[in-house]
């Protein structure tokens, strides 16, 4: 895991691929917070499941800016 880190932090990718049967949910959270912006892609081969997470900061001023970011 921590080499994972250090490559992340060493090349700053867009996209990191992982496994879900061996991804640690804190180091995966920690991605997130610590990476705004990338995407993080989890592989199930049990389940032929594909799930992908991003964490983006937006500032909302008003309650029509927050509903327009949740519509898309």
């Amino acid at each position: 895991d921590e080499a994972l880190l250090q490559a992340i932090r060493r090349s700053h990718p867009d996209v990191v691929v992982l496994d879900e049967a061996t991804t640690d949910c804190k180091r995966f959270s920690a991605l997130l917070q610590d990476y705004p912006g990338l995407l993080v892609v989890l592989l199930s081969a049990d389940d032929h499941l594909v799930r992908t997470f991003e964490a983006r900061q937006v500032t909302v001023m008003q309650a029509a800016e927050l509903t327009t970011l949740i519509k898309g």
